[in-house]
């Protein structure tokens, strides 16, 4: 499936994951640090959730319980070890 969905909500969508038998899907947004909920339905957000920095990727439990985000961005000044 291909979804046209307009709107700022998914500015520089990198991630896109849907969960079988549901009618929404959710987009990761690296440029707005967020993840959209689309009604496929619909074609619309129906909610912006905002996130840590630069998130890529979506990926939802097969129950549809949870969704997991992955970032690849990082914060100035935090540490990290090697």
């Amino acid at each position: 499936m291909v979804y046209s969905v307009p709107g700022a909500a998914l500015a520089g969508g990198t991630g896109l994951c849907s969960c079988s038998g549901s009618v929404h899907s959710l987009c990761a947004n690296s440029k707005s640090n967020s993840v959209a909920v689309i009604d496929t339905v619909l074609d619309r957000v129906v909610a912006v959730i905002p996130v840590q920095i630069q998130p890529l990727a979506v990926a939802i439990t097969p129950n549809g319980a949870f969704a997991y985000v992955t970032n690849s961005g990082w914060i100035f000044g935090s540490t990290r070890s090697r």
